[in-house]
């Protein structure tokens, strides 16, 4: 008896669509009947009919111009007003999926998602858990470098870790053959292992081709000619 009177308390003041759980609510369903499931249809039916407001008297409507709602309807306005709104914070390519259910954030001259508008962390909870979860991280700024691989690895040495054998450093055997992402730390010039900088993340890419001097194409394995190419991702 103690139950049923608390639970009876809970959904004092609530309206029919309000009782459904999370998932199942419709912004729409309070003001059109037939978004609600049809065991509930009179009930949200009388509610409506019940907080109805009278229309006012003596009140001018103005008429819309239609034309000009179907002009900003087009593919070349809607472009337009999209690169004029990123002229401080740039978007990213999921901009739009994701204001619609994210409280976005501005930082690091970029628009983009930072908490979920779901009061509840259930269903972000049982995705990671049982499915997959994803996130867009292409703010992240990506730096190429093309060159012979002991230089660019003779470069970074003066940036991070000199010993090559180490499993985070940039040349290590690991990650030489570019099927796996390394994470690694960036240090002041000649400065390992103080005056640390960021972390970055890297990989190598594949052998790259190039043209010898009869302009035919030689590929980046031959002795003479050891050419790669490194990705680096840092933060903004």
């Amino acid at each position: 008896m103690k139950k049923t009177l608390t639970e009876e308390h809970k959904d004092v003041g609530k309206r029919t669509f309000q009782k459904l759980p999370r998932h199942m609510r419709r912004r729409s369903m309070s003001h059109n009947v037939k978004r609600l499931p049809v065991r509930l249809r009179e009930s949200a039916l009388y509610e409506m009919k019940k907080s109805a407001q009278q229309p006012k008297k003596n009140v001018v409507k103005v008429k819309t111009n239609p034309g000009k709602k179907k002009y900003k309807r087009r593919p070349n306005y809607i472009q337009r007003d999209y690169s004029n709104r990123q002229k401080d914070y740039k978007w990213l390519e999921t901009h739009i999926w994701h204001a619609k259910r994210m409280h976005m954030m501005k930082k690091w001259n970029y628009h983009f998602a930072w908490t979920p508008t779901d009061k509840s962390n259930k269903a972000s909870y049982k995705n990671a858990s049982y499915v997959s979860t994803i996130y867009d991280k292409s703010y992240m700024n990506v730096i190429e470098f093309i060159g012979r691989e002991e230089e660019i690895i003779s470069f970074f040495s003066n940036f991070g870790n000199p010993n090559n054998n180490d499993q985070l450093s940039i040349g290590s055997k690991l990650y030489l053959s570019g099927k796996r992402e390394g994470n690694t730390l960036l240090y002041n010039y000649k400065s390992y292992p103080f005056g640390i900088i960021c972390p970055f993340s890297f990989m190598w890419c594949s052998v790259v081709k190039l043209k010898d001097e009869d302009n035919s194409f030689v590929e980046a394995t031959d002795e003479k000619i050891n050419v790669r190419k490194l990705w680096i991702w840092l933060h903004p």
